[in-house]
């Protein structure tokens, strides 16, 4: 995968299994990544917390919700300035 710096990610369900992976590698090659989460709160602190960056970040979101998706984007635009992926 080539350097996605500078890239801004949303990830629904990023705190656990395929989209937790997604996470870490995204935040390998240098992406913003904003990652959501329903019922694991504390799966999301802990990604948080070991990933140790500033590039990072988690919302609670159900999916089934427009509002609560719309929160996500605006929140992401808020921190990064955009949504690219």
């Amino acid at each position: 995968m080539q350097d996605l710096k500078d890239k801004v990610v949303i990830i629904t369900g990023g705190a656990k299994g395929i989209g937790k992976a997604c996470v870490y590698e995204f935040i390998k090659y240098n992406a913003k990544v904003v990652f959501t989460y329903n019922s694991s709160s504390k799966d999301a602190e802990n990604i948080i917390e070991e990933l140790k960056t500033q590039n990072c970040f988690s919302l609670k979101c159900d999916v089934r919700d427009y509002k609560s998706c719309r929160n996500v984007i605006e929140e992401a635009i808020n921190r990064f300035g955009r949504v690219d992926i």
